[in-house]
C-alpha cells in the first residue's frame, strides 16, 4: 500500500509523494498492470472518437462499451484480490464484501480522477459512495457491471459511457493506491491525473534508520 515516508526525498514541491516502500520488488506486477491500463484508456479513447462524452452522451450504452466496463471491472477486482492476498487473507470466494474491507486503508473513497481529453466529463469519484451494507449496488459501476455480465440482454441498458468510465478511473486509482504516482506511467500521465487526499503523519511510513531494512506487515483488518 502506498503511503508517504517522513524522512523521504522530496520534490519539487517540497513535499512527499505517496509510494510504496520497494517498488523494483514488484516490477513485473506494475508494469502488466500499467500497460493493461493504458490498453483500458486506448479502448477508451477508441469509443470516444464515435461518441463524443458529455453530458449528453453519458448514458449512452453498446456493445464496445460493455466491453469495456466488464475488463476493467475485472481488472479492479484484480487488484482488490491481490492486495488481501498480500495482506495474508485467506478467503477463496472474494466479493464485495470482502472488497470493502480496502476502502479504509487504502483511502479509496477520497481519490479523484480527470480524463484530460474529455473536459466535459466531471472529476470522478468511482468509491465515494461505497457503503459497508450495500457494498455491490453502492458502486453503481460495479453493480452494472454484474448485471450485464449476466444478463446482457435484459440489463444491456446499463452497459452506459458514464459506468466504463468510473470502470476505468477505478483501475488507475487502485494502481496509484498501491505505488502513488509511480503507477501512473509517462503515457498514462498525458490522459489522466488521479488525486488524493493528504495522509495524516500517523498513517505514514517511516525511513529506516542505518542499516535496516524495510520488514513486510500485513494489515490486520484485511484477514
Amino acid at each position: 500500500m502506498a503511503r508517504p515516508i517522513i524522512g523521504g526525498l522530496l520534490d519539487k514541491f517540497c513535499t512527499v509523494q505517496a509510494r510504496l516502500p520497494d517498488c523494483n520488488n514488484e516490477q513485473r506486477y506494475f508494469r502488466s498492470a500499467q500497460t493493461q491500463l493504458e490498453a483500458l484508456v486506448s479502448d477508451l479513447a477508441a469509443i470516444c472518437r464515435v461518441v463524443e462524452p458529455s453530458k449528453a452522451t453519458l448514458e449512452v450504452y453498446g456493445h464496445e462499451i460493455r466491453n469495456l466496463l466488464i475488463l476493467a471491472a475485472t481488472e479492479v477486482e484484480m487488484h482488490m484480490a491481490g492486495i488481501m492476498v498480500s495482506n495474508g487473507n485467506k478467503e477463496t470466494r472474494k466479493n464485495t464484501i470482502s472488497y470493502i474491507k480496502l476502502a479504509e486503508p487504502l483511502r479509496l473513497r477520497s481519490y479523484s480522477v480527470r480524463f484530460k481529453r474529455y473536459p466535459e466529463v466531471d472529476e470522478i469519484k468511482p468509491f465515494a459512495e461505497w457503503l459497508r451494507d450495500k457494498s455491490t449496488v453502492s458502486l453503481k459501476w460495479y453493480d452494472a457491471y454484474n448485471a450485464v455480465k449476466h444478463d446482457r440482454e435484459g440489463q444491456f441498458k446499463r452497459a452506459s459511457l458514464c459506468n466504463a468510465i468510473e470502470a476505468v478511473a477505478a483501475c488507475a486509482i487502485l494502481l496509484v493506491a498501491q505505488c502513488g504516482e509511480a503507477g501512473l506511467s509517462d503515457d498514462l500521465k498525458r490522459s489522466i491525473t488521479v488525486e488524493g487526499e493528504p495522509w495524516p503523519i500517523e498513517d505514514c511510513y517511516v525511513v529506516p534508520q542505518q542499516s535496516t531494512t524495510w520488514t513486510p506487515i500485513n494489515h490486520p483488518n484485511l484477514r
